[in-house]
């Protein structure tokens, strides 16, 4: 239909509508300022970069607050993995190399769902193969590319120490993941914590 182009605020030219999406989120939600954004457009009209990329080396924005964006606009939650305890049984099920390989890292076992971080949530070649491989039905949730590299980095390597342990079950209970009905559940920090305590 001819009609849907008379919706169209904008001249097609003024920048790709993915990134005018994501630029409208990104000053609906607050952190940025219209003319922040207008800066951002007329830097990518003169370089053709990313909306994203170009607001994150202004200092406007950060990864993460990009990536939660995201994550929100596609329906999906985004998790903070440097706060984030990740459960050694869901780790052992998804090969380091499998990981790398799609900048994924699983974060949560409760079988028959794994649930795992992703760069980006939407390939679905990745969560195919994870599924393959466990033989778990695949949640996804969103995070950094950079911080998933880094949990694979750390946890790979051998995990975390008791200290760290600690600091992210505080970050886990100011940040409020943990309620009172978690604890009771039986979090994973919480059965990790168990374990930490029952091998000392």
């Amino acid at each position: 239909r001819m009609t849907e182009t008379a919706a169209v605020p904008k001249p097609a030219e003024a920048s790709p509508p993915r990134s005018m999406k994501l630029g409208e989120r990104l000053v609906d939600s607050g952190l940025v300022t219209p003319d922040q954004l207008n800066l951002a457009l007329r830097e990518q009209k003169r370089t053709g970069e990313r909306i994203g990329e170009i607001l994150i080396n202004l200092g406007f924005v950060t990864q993460e607050q990009i990536s939660s964006v995201l994550a929100s606009q596609a329906g999906v939650a985004f998790v903070q993995l440097d706060s984030y305890l990740i459960e050694p049984s869901a780790l052992k099920t998804v090969p380091e190399a499998l990981a790398r390989r799609h900048k994924l890292i699983p974060i949560l076992l409760e079988p028959p769902k794994l649930t795992i971080a992703l760069a980006n949530v939407f390939d679905m070649v990745a969560i195919d193969e994870v599924q393959r491989v466990t033989g778990y039905v695949v949640d996804a949730v969103s995070s950094t590319e950079s911080g998933i590299a880094a949990a694979i980095d750390q946890y790979y390597a051998g995990g975390v120490s008791f200290e760290e342990i600690v600091q992210k079950a505080i970050r886990q209970v100011e940040s409020w993941r943990l309620s009172e009905a978690d604890m009771a559940a039986g979090a994973p920090i919480i059965r990790l914590v168990d374990q930490v305590f029952l091998s000392a």
